[in-house]
């Protein structure tokens, strides 16, 4: 019999290939690609940028099948201008009280000294216990209003990666959005 293409099974293998490549190797890959998506800022090509770069393809790349998923599913790690996910809106945003959450954990992530994954994963986590709700209401919520998807790397490695700043205006963002 003739042999089937199984594209499932080719994603799979290229995904497994993507994980195993040394960084050094990807990093020019995705680099390419972002410049093809015009997503590519010269910022990231050397010192801290190159670094941030580096951190941000890494965390990446385990839920990566394909290199313009860097450019299109990851968007919103390269840039500020992606769309949110109905989908995930519709599920993760329809309890009342996600507003006025968001609202309280943009301002006490704004007032963090130390911006790393336990102290967002605190703060987070205080939010939640001080409004009398599940930390997976406001983790998932959290997720959909900085990265627009549902599915996404660990949350509090995405927000260090985004920064500070970044996650802050990103949920301030998401709130003025529900008024809409």
């Amino acid at each position: 019999t003739n042999g089937v293409f199984d594209r499932a099974k080719l994603e799979w293998f290229n995904t497994q290939y993507l994980q195993k490549l040394p960084i050094e190797d990807l990093l020019p890959q995705v680099e390419e690609q972002l410049k093809q998506d015009a997503l590519w800022k010269e910022e990231w090509a050397t010192g801290a940028g190159r670094e941030w770069f580096s951190r941000t393809v890494d965390l990446l790349r385990p839920r990566v099948r394909l290199l313009p998923d860097f450019g299109s599913w990851s968007r919103a790690f390269f840039s500020d201008e992606f769309t949110i996910d109905p989908a995930a809106k519709a599920k993760f945003w329809k309890d009342e009280k996600v507003p006025s959450l968001l609202a309280k954990l943009a301002e006490a992530l704004a007032g963090l000294t130390e911006w790393n994954h336990d102290a967002c994963d605190h703060a987070s986590r205080k939010v939640a216990e001080e409004a009398g709700v599940k930390a997976g209401l406001l983790i998932n919520a959290t997720r959909v209003a900085i990265v627009g998807q549902a599915v996404a790397p660990p949350l509090f490695d995405t927000m260090v990666v985004l920064g500070q700043e970044r996650v802050v205006r990103r949920l301030r963002a998401a709130v003025i959005g529900f008024a809409k």
